[in-house]
């Protein structure tokens, strides 16, 4: 997943952001203090950085989440259509944005809002289940 919560402030931090990307070691810190959460589940994440993979934020313990049938191909997906949506809509754009209610068993991938209207990029993955699909 690419947004975590900071239970401090409840403030969204997006690491594929680039104040964020500046900022990555700040963002460890904030891990080894157990203050970033999933958005979903509430539970401690840790923020993977390193030089083979895209910046992203892992579970310390996985439990029971959404984010939990998320394979690395949409992931990797979800990143790419971000920073290509933010080169062209700027701020205007939101990675992950959960949806309250029962109808989204996860975040829609990226949610553009411009000059009054809203857009929403949802992606499926070949290994969605059909069940999961059909809903």
């Amino acid at each position: 997943m690419y947004k975590s919560v900071d239970i401090r402030d409840g403030s969204e931090v997006v690491i594929l952001d680039p104040k964020w990307l500046r900022a990555v070691e700040s963002l460890r810190i904030l891990d080894r203090q157990d203050l970033l959460v999933c958005q979903g589940c509430n539970q401690s994440v840790r923020v993977r950085a390193g030089e083979e993979r895209r910046p992203h934020f892992a579970h310390k313990h996985l439990l029971n989440c959404t984010y939990i049938d998320e394979s690395a191909a949409l992931r990797s997906a979800r990143a790419v259509l971000y920073e290509w949506l933010v080169s062209k809509f700027g701020d205007s754009v939101m990675i992950e944005k959960k949806i309250d209610g029962d109808d989204f068993f996860r975040p829609v991938d990226c949610w553009v809002e411009k000059d009054s209207k809203a857009f929403a990029y949802w992606i499926f993955d070949t290994t969605l289940k059909p069940e999961k699909r059909e809903q």
